[in-house]
């Protein structure tokens, strides 16, 4: 490695605790996050991959990322492309030009099909993948669908098991394991993402603490999956209803992090429906532990927990009505109205919550409610102090969207010039919106297959060639993109609810 890398490197090595680099294993693997370190090390998906690799007898894993060191492995700076393996963690879609950079600064051919025995094996896993391998099937030689704790390390093993073997063989064999995706051997294979048990988890959290971390907490994991029926989320249609970690691997998780005089942050898909939640909370209380949580559902608040979660340190809170119209919102499947929102924010104001995040969507297929915007949104600022932001809709595989076309820019943008007209005239100052280019890039590359490779081996993506791919509506019977991930819903359902949300009555 460079000596100016290294020294980077070195800065940040320095600055952290956590589990000390191994220095042994017959599978060297680099864990890549094709981002910078401190989201990569906010990552939890990232740390607990790290963990679980480096727990396995045979295999040695190190980090890598884009900046510090691109190219180059993070304990050790080994050049990337001396590792038998390259497992990549993603977590959001335009990572995926990041990961064609990183592949270029390796000198690793960009194309599966390119590559040879002096190459490393490229993986990837993550929700991105999980939901649609199809814009990296071409570059990716094996995607991992799921949770890797229900069996992701069948996937290491085999290819430990083959080395000496041709790359072809290695890679048919590879393609033969439940959860793995090999597209150059078996471009026609489906799978179901795999779940794990979660209450067997017995840890879930940070193994690192970093203080350049973007979010300097120890993250401990609630629960994956959702019991709520939003026909937008993917999370439910994709992972399922929700699993929970038992209360007591849970508090002992999050003391291990207050012990060392960290900020516990609670994470999960919806962390308030944990049926334990407020003797969790009760005993971090009691700890005098300073926590917080990623989201809560509005219509979840009540007076107790609120009162846990201001002892617990939390002065902000971040809900999402999604929007403002109520009748918009039950086509959402997102079923309370303004009333029970109101009094809840209410209740956030006696219980001493001193501002509230509202999060909205636009670009609805059904319309956005944006009549009821300004009354919505004074109301609110009348109970408690408010910040609004507000990001496009995006139609996911595996919802009942998945068939619709995003709106375009153009309509996205008057959209925009609507709801910021409303917020100047009631002098909401704080108000943020997703770029809308990158919101239609994200739909892109999360509704299409194949046609992305010449995209992504140029680094970039016009934006009327994002568009044209985002807007794209799939007939009924019309083969998907990701029709190698099976639904855990089945098409008929996912058409009903969709049916439901565009004619409801």
């Amino acid at each position: 490695m460079p000596w100016k890398e290294l020294s980077d490197n070195r800065k940040f090595l320095d600055s952290e605790t956590g589990l000390p680099a191994k220095k042994y294993g017959d599978l060297s693997v680099a864990l890549v996050y094709p981002g910078d370190y401190s989201a990569g090390m906010s990552s939890l998906g990232f740390q607990l991959i790290y963990r679980y690799l480096n727990i396995h007898d045979n295999i040695r894993c190190e980090r890598a990322f884009s900046n510090p060191s691109k190219g180059y492995s993070f304990e050790s700076g080994a050049r990337l492309s001396d590792f038998d393996v390259i497992s990549f963690s993603l977590s959001f879609e335009l990572q995926y030009f990041e990961i064609i950079r990183i592949l270029e600064s390796a000198k690793i051919p960009l194309l599966s099909k390119d590559r040879t025995g002096k190459d490393p094996l490229i993986t990837a896993g993550g929700i991105c993948v999980s939901m649609n391998p199809g814009p990296l099937s071409e570059i990716i030689d094996v995607f991992w669908a799921g949770d890797f704790e229900a069996g992701g390390y069948a996937m290491y093993e085999a290819i430990l098991n083959t080395r000496g073997k041709s790359r072809k063989d290695a890679l048919s064999s590879i393609s033969g394991i439940n959860g793995c995706l090999v597209p150059l051997s078996d471009p026609q294979k489906r799978c179901a993402p795999q779940a794990a048990d979660v209450s067997l988890l017995r840890r879930s959290c940070s193994c690192f603490i970093s203080p350049k971390a973007q979010f300097n907490m120890w993250l401990v994991e609630v629960a994956r999956g959702c019991n709520w029926n939003c026909r937008f989320c993917l999370i439910k249609w994709l992972c399922g209803k929700s699993r929970f970690r038992l209360k007591e691997d849970i508090i002992a998780d999050a003391l291990e992090g207050a012990k060392k005089g960290q900020k516990v942050g609670l994470l999960g898909p919806s962390v308030l429906d944990h049926p334990d939640i407020e003797s969790i909370m009760e005993e971090l209380v009691s700890e005098k532990a300073v926590f917080s949580i990623s989201s809560a559902r509005a219509d979840r608040l009540n007076i107790r927990t609120l009162e846990l979660l201001v002892k617990g340190g939390i002065k902000q809170l971040t809900v999402a009505p999604e929007t403002p119209d109520p009748e918009k919102r039950r086509r959402l499947n997102k079923n309370f109205d303004n009333a029970v929102f109101f009094e809840n924010l209410e209740k956030c104001r006696q219980s001493g919550i001193q501002s509230v995040k509202l999060y909205f969507m636009f670009g609805l297929p059904f319309g956005d409610g944006i009549d009821f915007l300004r009354d919505f949104v004074k109301k609110a600022a009348g109970i408690v102090n408010i910040s609004v932001g507000f990001s496009a809709f995006v139609p996911k595989p595996h919802t009942p969207f998945q068939r619709l076309g995003m709106m375009s820019r153009r309509e996205l943008a008057r959209t925009r010039a609507d709801v910021l007209d409303i917020l100047k005239k009631l002098k909401i100052k704080s108000v943020s919106f997703e770029d809308i280019r990158t919101s239609v890039i994200q739909g892109a590359l999360s509704r299409s297959g194949r046609e992305m490779t010449k995209f992504l081996k140029s680094g970039r993506i016009g934006v009327k060639d994002a568009e044209e791919c985002a807007s794209r509506e799939y007939k009924p019977g019309e083969t998907l993109p990701w029709n190698n991930i099976i639904s855990p819903y089945d098409e008929k359902l996912l058409s009903e609810e969709k049916d439901k949300a565009l004619c409801p009555g």
